[in-house]
């Protein structure tokens, strides 16, 4: 869980510029180099999963799979939604949290 926040304290100046090219520069070096870093480092500390702990959901599960969506689906501008295909146990507990029934109930209302 720190590291997602350690994370969002690193993104969070380049969500308050306004200049686009500044922007685009800006975060095209995040994605290559505190992201791809963050990802590996992450990655390293995973198991066999598919959850943090092994079998069970647990809420670090949630922080993870929220910032993987966030900064995997186009929402960040000049961001690359593969930014973390180079962590396949990260991106597989992404998927397994968004397969949770709980999860998808979640997203569903969440939708409403």
């Amino acid at each position: 869980m720190c590291a997602v926040e350690e994370l969002r304290h690193t993104i969070t100046p380049t969500l308050r510029i306004t200049d686009p090219a500044e922007k685009r520069k800006a975060r095209e070096a995040l994605a290559a180099n505190e992201l791809r870093t963050w990802g590996s480092q992450v990655e390293s500390q995973l198991g066999d999963g598919p959850f943090i702990g092994g079998a069970q959901l647990q809420v670090a599960d949630l922080k993870l799979y929220m910032v993987v969506r966030w900064l995997t689906t186009g929402t960040v501008d000049y961001l690359p939604t593969n930014v973390f295909d180079h962590c396949p146990k990260l991106l597989a507990l992404y998927r397994a949290v968004g397969s949770h029934p709980g999860v998808k109930a979640w997203l569903a209302r969440s939708k409403a």
